[in-house]
């Protein structure tokens, strides 16, 4: 891709990463330009709509990139404050979903006896899905490098 970590640092606030040269907000810049153009641009909505999903992908896995390739550039305490934040965001995720589950079975106690489970929001047992799944195919892949 056309970014370069060196270009870039962890994210302070939020998720991601942030420019720390002149390269990475010359690169932010083009790819906010570009983004207006295609806005700007007078094509049909439909072109125009596939035009921002292909963008946004594009972005999406360029800041994968940049992202994945950040610990090798930075030092290990640096590393180690981000995966500690990770892990306290994570925690914070989980028992915010958890604690979310649990109003809706109160709210919702006489179906839930009756094994009637539709009022459960299906999207965040898709996540503690994913975050399961992901959190041990990472403790499997840690253990095994180690």
């Amino acid at each position: 891709m056309i970014g370069k970590p060196e270009w870039f640092t962890y994210s302070a606030f939020g998720w991601g990463i942030k420019a720390k040269t002149w390269q990475g907000y010359l690169h932010g810049a083009v790819v906010m330009a570009i983004l207006f153009l295609i806005l700007g641009l007078p094509i049909p909505e439909p072109v125009e709509k596939w035009g921002m999903g292909a963008w946004m992908g594009l972005i999406l896995l360029e800041n994968a990139s940049i992202m994945t390739r950040l610990a090798r550039i930075h030092d290990e305490r640096e590393n180690l404050q981000q995966m500690l934040i990770a892990r306290y965001c994570s925690h914070a995720a989980f028992i915010a979903m958890l604690g979310i589950l649990s109003f809706q079975v109160f709210n919702n106690w006489h179906s839930w006896q009756a094994g009637d489970f539709s009022f459960l929001d299906k999207s965040l047992l898709i996540v503690l899905g994913v975050m399961l799944v992901t959190k041990t195919l990472s403790t499997w892949y840690v253990q095994r490098k180690i």
